[in-house]
């Protein structure tokens, strides 16, 4: 009866939709797959390549496109196409070097294409121009890498250089993700709605769920935001809502709670 049509799930992966073993438990895939047999759109948005949802596909295969490489890649995974792309500018050169110059606590740069990275520790930071050269571009983020204790001290700093011209993601305790202003997963959000609109498959209620702070933006951008319980707390501070652990299945209670919300809307309930 398409009980879901026009309901859009956009979720996180790591610590969100998978388990501690980096899992999609049967139980999620089993509420997802009858999530989207009633018309609802269940996806990803997530700090990975786009194409890494693929390793699930025996438990779960997105129905419509995904936000990849923390908000920079809006990809189609039927025609493999990227619809929106919003690689850095060449100017995060400068910030890389102030980074090299400033912050000894820095022990790694990574830099993030679409489809590859690769790693700059700091014995090779000096040679950080040539490498980058050397394999090409454009690039999507650098992410910048040291001790979970010394994350807040060089986020500050990262803040004071550039977070007027870019966007500053924690992903975990450890990085710093630098990715365009105009970039991120709620940023890319409209992108998609409006992609969606124009194919003729209208969202009424987009929901998101999250657990880091490179989620907040499109929980601030949803029509229901979810924290899963173990998420960090400032993703609690703005979610509407915080369901499970993200290891006791959290895909399946939300969209149990969805069904019973659909139902009464339609007045079966």
């Amino acid at each position: 009866m398409n009980k879901f049509k026009g309901y859009l799930i956009l979720s996180d992966i790591d610590g969100t939709i998978t388990n501690d073993r980096g899992e999609i438990t049967e139980e999620n895939a089993q509420a997802i797959r009858y999530f989207q047999s009633e018309g609802g759109l269940v996806t990803v948005s997530s700090g990975r390549y786009p194409d890494f949802i693929d390793k699930y596909a025996d438990r779960f295969v997105p129905n419509t496109y995904v936000i990849g490489v923390n908000g920079t890649v809006l990809f189609d995974p039927v025609t493999r196409r990227h619809l929106v792309d919003k690689p850095i500018d060449d100017g995060v050169t400068e910030v890389l070097h102030a980074i090299m110059r400033d912050c000894a606590d820095v022990f790694r740069i990574t830099a993030s294409a679409y489809d590859r990275e690769f790693h700059i520790p700091r014995e090779d930071f000096a040679q950080l121009d040539a490498i980058m050269a050397s394999h090409g571009g454009p690039w999507h983020r650098f992410i910048i890498v040291q001790k979970a204790d010394k994350t807040a001290k060089v986020l500050d700093y990262l803040k004071n250089l550039c977070g007027d011209r870019y966007n500053l993601d924690r992903s975990w305790s450890e990085g710093i993700e630098i990715h365009s202003a105009d970039s991120g997963k709620g940023e890319l959000l409209p992108d998609m709605l409006a992609q969606l609109a124009a194919d003729g498959n209208p969202i009424h209620t987009t929901v998101c769920v999250g657990d880091y702070e490179n989620d907040i933006s499109m929980l601030t951008h949803a029509d229901i935001a979810y924290a899963v319980e173990n998420a960090i707390d400032e993703v609690k501070a703005v979610a509407d809502r915080i369901t499970v652990h993200h290891n006791e299945h959290a895909l399946a209670h939300i969209i149990a709670d969805l069904e019973k919300e659909a139902l009464k809307h339609n007045g079966i309930q």
